[in-house]
């Protein structure tokens, strides 16, 4: 089970970790990160089963990378943190 994920660069989300747990609810005004939160798990889902982020597919279309990153980015990059219930880790970081 994913215990959190830190999400940096993605859309509206500068940096964020989020604590998951058996029910997650997403709470909060426009603009605050909400879709871009279920659009990362759509991301992660549709990436995971081929080399390199696939913006676009089965069940999330992003756009282009201008779409994907961060609007105020300074030449960062697009980088997701998992952290698993067995203590795992797997970082995802893409150019």
């Amino acid at each position: 089970m994913i215990k959190s994920i830190e999400i940096k660069n993605f859309k509206s989300i500068k940096k964020k970790i989020f604590p998951m747990r058996n029910l997650n609810l997403l709470l909060g005004l426009n603009g605050m990160g909400k879709s871009s939160f279920v659009q990362t798990l759509l991301l992660l889902r549709q990436s995971i089963v081929r080399d390199g982020l696939q913006l676009n597919g089965d069940y999330t279309n992003i756009g282009t990378t201008k779409d994907a990153l961060y609007q105020y980015s300074k030449d960062e990059n697009l980088s997701f943190d998992l952290t698993f219930s067995d203590k795992n880790r797997e970082v995802l970081e893409f150019e």
